[in-house]
């Protein structure tokens, strides 16, 4: 299966019909199974009993996440009856403040939401104009006491007034890049002063833990914070982070000719593989995927050389590792770890999808996705 696989994803430059038709069987077989395992309620990842530990709102994000995968690949999908429950269970999280009901983790939630209404009504959708307001008064700036010279100007977390993470911070750009707010914008031009001290590179950050190795951490904040294990005085870098930070600099206009985006990406190559998640082994992995997908596709680049000087097509090895790990169900699911909730097939299976949908996209636009270009965003690309 593998050596077939190798045989049909083989390309360059724009994806051969045979590419496309394996990638597409993927993700249908992928949605399927969504469609299959949703809550009778609608959504997905709702039960009686909420674990202890885990928002109970995380459902609306999750579905937010399944649906937008739906909308990109076959908007005539979202009338089936379970991902028209799913529409339900978003719909009626809208607030009056122009966010989603997210209890501690609102600016996680309405991020995904704003993702996905932009894809499925468009960025001109007042739902998503008004998320947009939101997620921007909810980025810790002046009004908040802040200034360029604190390390949590610009940045973003869970909630409104919760300490800001490049996690949280990458996600609200994601939703705000998705509803076409442009890239001179002052919320990204923001976004950058946080997103430079969450990176190990001295000639830019100035605290004290920060190294020289170009990658990112999970947050500047207080004093600073990596989810890898660090030596006392040091936060180590790791790869879902570091997609982080390098797409969100892109995001904000910036290009390889900046410093900083020139040393996230050597981090990238010197730390190349579709493993595992670099620093965190099999945590986060889906994660890392999908950010990864998203970070190339927006850096434009057929490929990425390793430090080696082997040239990888990213599209190519994304999706043939991608379609390696799907189960025979049509799912995928972090069967290594389930922290950050992977162990869930319906997040991972989101995850899989959206990435294999970037991949798509990178190289043949799929048929429903909403491209900003059309829609008069300033953006090169999603």
């Amino acid at each position: 299966m593998i050596g077939l696989l190798c045989s049909v994803l083989t390309f360059h430059g724009p994806l051969s019909e045979e590419a496309q038709t394996a990638i597409r069987s993927s993700i249908q077989r992928g949605l399927e199974s969504l469609e299959a395992t949703a809550d009778p309620k609608g959504g997905w990842l709702r039960g009686t009993e909420e674990p202890v530990g885990r928002p109970p709102e995380i459902p609306i994000a999750v579905s937010a996440l399944v649906l937008k995968g739906v909308a990109q690949f076959d908007r005539t999908l979202l009338d089936r009856p379970a991902f028209l429950k799913a529409r339900a269970l978003i719909d009626a999280a809208l607030r009056e403040d122009g966010a989603f009901e997210g209890g501690l983790v609102t600016n996680y939630v309405t991020s995904c939401v704003v993702s996905a209404l932009a894809v499925i009504e468009g960025p001109e959708d007042p739902r998503v104009q008004g998320g947009v307001v939101w997620l921007k008064s909810a980025q810790w700036d002046h009004g908040e006491g802040h200034t360029p010279e604190s390390n949590w100007y610009g940045g973003a977390g869970y909630g409104k007034h919760q300490r800001p993470d490049l996690s949280n911070t990458q996600t609200m750009l994601d939703a705000l890049r998705d509803a076409g707010v442009p890239p001179e914008d002052e919320a990204f031009q923001r976004a950058v002063a946080f997103i430079t001290r969450a990176q190990n590179r001295s000639a830019s950050n100035p605290a004290a833990w920060s190294g020289d190795d170009g990658g990112f951490v999970y947050t500047p904040a207080g004093d600073g914070e990596s989810k890898v294990e660090s030596k006392a005085g040091s936060l180590r870098s790791y790869g879902s982070m570091t997609y982080a930070g390098f797409k969100s600099l892109l995001y904000a206009g910036l290009n390889d000719e900046d410093p900083r985006v020139k040393a996230a990406l050597d981090w990238l190559r010197r730390h190349w593989t579709l493993d595992e998640n670099p620093g965190l082994g099999g945590q986060g992995y889906f994660y890392y995927l999908h950010v990864m997908s998203r970070a190339l596709r927006a850096f434009g680049q057929e490929s990425i050389t390793d430090e080696s000087g082997k040239i990888h097509d990213w599209r190519r090895e994304l999706a043939e590792r991608l379609l390696a790990l799907q189960q025979p169900d049509g799912s995928w699911v972090n069967q290594t770890s389930d922290r950050w909730l992977e162990g869930e097939s319906c997040l991972a299976t989101a995850y899989a999808v959206l990435a294999l949908e970037e991949v798509m996209a990178s190289g043949v636009a799929l048929p429903s996705v909403v491209d900003p270009e059309t829609e008069g965003s300033s953006s090169s690309s999603d």
